[in-house]
């Protein structure tokens, strides 16, 4: 039997050493889904709001394989949920501990900073101080640093610059009101002056018209 040429050889190494590669990054990746659906499934099944505090170093331990190797799997990998299409990235987060001692997430902690900016006073925006105290009433324990990197995260301004938007916006607005009240007034004059243009059309033609008769006597039509 002959052998195969060297360069046939060659290429059906290579090609064996790539699908050993990607079978083995393939039963990697399904471990990392299924740990972090033992705790994230909660989460994933729409049955609780906040993510469960994870980290990348608890799945490198359950899966025996490094912090930087889980990172690497998890980069631009999605998956299909009943909440949507969602990154394994995103389900990983830090875990806080509660002034009663309770654990809650920084997707919790992002959640609840994220609807006090938004119930509060447009004119007379919080500052990051304020937040925090704010959390405290919500049983969270957090340094005003923190809330910044959170506010951060979440791309809200800081109070200044929401508070000079929120002027912007009222100033937008009351031009606005004003531009559409001249238009109003305008068009309200255009059909004035419309309505004293057919007024005067209908007196024109009630007018009798006048012709003069070979005896000097007017005949009206």
């Amino acid at each position: 039997i002959r052998r195969p040429p060297r360069s046939t050889r060659k290429e059906a190494s290579a090609a064996s050493d790539v699908y050993k590669r990607q079978h083995y990054r393939s039963n990697v990746l399904k471990d990392v889904i299924e740990q972090i659906l033992l705790v994230q499934g909660d989460y994933l099944s729409s049955k609780a709001e906040f993510l469960n505090p994870l980290k990348l170093e608890d799945i490198a331990k359950k899966v025996d394989k490094d912090i930087s190797s889980i990172s690497r799997i998890v980069k631009n990998k999605y998956i299909d949920s009943p909440v949507g299409l969602i990154s394994l990235k995103s389900l990983f987060s830090n875990s806080l501990i509660k002034k009663s001692g309770k654990i809650a997430s920084a997707n919790e902690l992002k959640k609840v900073i994220s609807l006090i900016v938004n119930d509060e006073d447009k004119k007379s925006p919080l500052s990051d101080s304020d937040i925090v105290k704010k959390l405290k009433e919500q049983d969270f324990m957090i340094a005003r640093r923190t809330v910044a990197k959170y506010r951060e995260i979440l791309n809200i301004p800081s109070s200044s610059e929401r508070r000079r938007k929120a002027k912007m916006t009222r100033k937008s607005r009351t031009r606005r009101i004003k531009r559409r009240g001249a238009r109003l007034r305008r068009k309200i004059r255009r059909n004035k002056r419309r309505r004293r243009l057919l007024m005067r059309q209908k007196r024109l033609r009630r007018k009798p018209r006048k012709l003069l008769l070979p005896a000097g006597q007017h005949k009206h039509f």
